[in-house]
Parts: C-alpha cells; structure tokens; sequence
C-alpha cells in the first residue's frame, strides 16, 4: 500500500500553469479512483490550523518486506537526498507521518477536495 499525506497547497499551487495543474489533479484523482485501498491519498486542508510536518522537509518511509534493509525514511534535501536509517529517528519520521494522517480529511474528502480543485481552475 502507498500512503500519502500532501498539503492543500500542493493542490492549489499552479507550476506550469494553469492547463498543467488541472491534468495533474485528473491524473491523480484517476490514479485514487483506480487503486482503491492500495493508495491512501490524504489531502491537509487550509483550515488545518499550522501542523509541525507541513513545515518539514518532504519525507517517504521505506517499508521492506523483509528486515533486511530495515525501514526508512528517504529525506528530500535542498541538494539531493538522505537516507535515515536509526531507529529511533525512522519512529519518529513514522509518528510524524501518523500524525499529518490523522490531521489530514479522509481519501474520500481528499478526493472531493482534488476534483473541487481541478474544476476552481
């Protein structure tokens, strides 16, 4: 399963314009749509008062079906990426991502806001 947890603005900022971000929101209400419960697509609404994760650095938990490697946390950086492998920081990265979830609408709410946006264009 992929989970993700976006801010509202990356639904509403326009790069690329205008014809871009409405095919880009199709796109990804398609994709919610056609994947069902194997995509959890969450959107953090505006009216979400300020959350600690929407300032951070975007990050995406690696999850193996194995032990080896161990879990994840690939970290954007302004001039590439990292890779978190301590435990104890990849727990707080995984409680951090909790947390923007349960602040976020549900993928059904997520989904209406994407296609409510895509029309505002």
């Amino acid at each position: 399963m992929l989970s993700v947890v976006m801010a509202e603005a990356a639904i509403r900022q326009q790069v690329g314009g205008r014809d871009v971000l409405q095919r880009q929101l199709a796109h990804l209400a398609e994709q919610i749509e056609a994947h069902g419960p194997r995509l959890q697509l969450r959107v953090i609404p505006f009216s979400v008062s300020g959350h600690p994760v929407l300032g951070a650095p975007d990050f995406h938990l690696l999850g193996f079906p194995t032990l080896r490697p161990p879990e994840l946390v690939w970290l954007d950086t302004l001039n590439g990426m990292d890779l978190v492998e301590d435990p104890v920081a990849v727990h707080e990265y995984r409680l951090a991502h909790a947390a923007a979830a349960d602040a976020a609408l549900q993928v059904v709410g997520s989904l209406e806001l994407i296609e409510r946006a895509a029309q505002e264009l």
